[in-house]
């Protein structure tokens, strides 16, 4: 302890005892002396205690829902995002989000049962497909965390209700049914905390969700598994060998054989859900300049969406697909 701070200590107590403690004598053995010498020695204890104990005030995170912003609170709430049905059938996206907090240096995620995808939207750092263990850079500027995404993808449980019939939600393992995201955060100023969402499937097909503290014991082995492997960007936004397949008039001079009734299908459904899928890119980096229906029906369309990124062009066009929930358009899929 340098003379500094134990000068701040010292001037913290009360004066009255240490006059009492000042006048103690040993020879009178004062009840109200050997109170004052104790008072004392506790002040000075809390007070040099409160200089040297670490502040943990701004080590705070917490964990959003992509899109609503609404937080996932430790008493858990049923997701609205997405649901799956008896047959594997996903309909948007179970869960999708990001933290918020200050000076996050790095995370590492941890998925037990399912797989996580990590998109960075600022693209400054690597991205993750369909992986269970990686570290993420956060990094002191906070607006970017809005823009780091975990999109949590339960496959092992579409296989499942997909490759046998019989299965129904009901009927499952309870360990397939649930899983939990494990997040080991470590703060610029070398502080450290684990917190976890842990996700359950409902009967119903909702998933229901919630974000606090958590603490990794001996069997949570999966945080030992070694991280993934960043995918290249232009692997990861590469569109493959086989381009991507635009709705084109026949050049042979064939007549189109395509349904009025969809057509009026598609054109009733295409201004809200282009409404949708606009507000849906003001959240993010891009700059929406121009949407080219690619298919629809009356609950689902795809949009072909060229965007610019600080005015300049971003190449290839992304997609978006939308479903209608509940009359909202709600946006299930969007990439390269």
């Amino acid at each position: 302890m340098n003379s500094k701070k134990f000068s701040q200590a010292m001037s913290e107590l009360d004066r009255r005892y240490v006059d009492e403690a000042a006048g103690y004598k040993k020879a009178k053995k004062s009840v109200w002396a050997k109170t004052g010498v104790i008072a004392a020695c506790l002040a000075l204890i809390v007070v040099v205690a409160g200089i040297f104990a670490p502040f943990h005030g701004g080590m705070e995170v917490s964990a959003h829902v992509l899109g609503t912003d609404e937080e996932i609170p430790a008493a858990g709430a049923v997701m609205h995002s997405g649901t799956i049905s008896d047959t594997g059938k996903m309909r948007g996206c179970p869960l999708k989000f990001y933290l918020s907090g200050k000076d996050i240096a790095s995370v590492r995620f941890s998925c037990k049962n399912q797989q996580i995808n990590f998109i960075d939207w600022t693209e400054k750092r690597e991205e993750y497909g369909n992986a269970q263990n990686f570290t993420v850079v956060y990094g002191e500027d906070e607006s970017e965390y809005y823009y780091l995404t975990i999109d949590w993808v339960p496959n092992t449980l579409i296989r499942e209700l997909t490759d046998h019939k019989e299965s129904r939600i009901t009927t499952l393992p309870e360990e397939m049914r649930h899983d939990v995201i494990v997040m080991e955060i470590t703060f610029e100023n070398g502080e450290t905390a684990t917190k976890a969402i842990s996700i359950s499937l409902l009967d119903d097909g909702t998933f229901f969700a919630c974000f606090g503290d958590y603490e990794i014991s001996e069997a949570d082995t999966f945080v030992n598994r070694p991280d993934s492997e960043a995918i290249p960007r232009e692997i990861l936004y590469r569109q493959g060998d086989v381009p991507v397949q635009r709705e084109e008039s026949p050049s042979d001079g064939t007549p189109d054989t395509e349904e009025p009734a969809q057509k009026e299908e598609w054109s009733a459904v295409n201004e809200p859900a282009e409404n949708a899928a606009r507000a849906y890119y003001k959240k993010t980096v891009f700059e929406v300049v121009s949407l080219e229906l690619m298919s629809g029906t009356e609950n689902e369309v795809t949009f072909s969406v060229c965007v610019s990124r600080g005015g300049v062009i971003q190449e290839p066009d992304r997609r978006i697909t939308l479903q209608l929930n509940n009359g909202i358009w709600e946006v299930v899929n969007e990439g390269y």
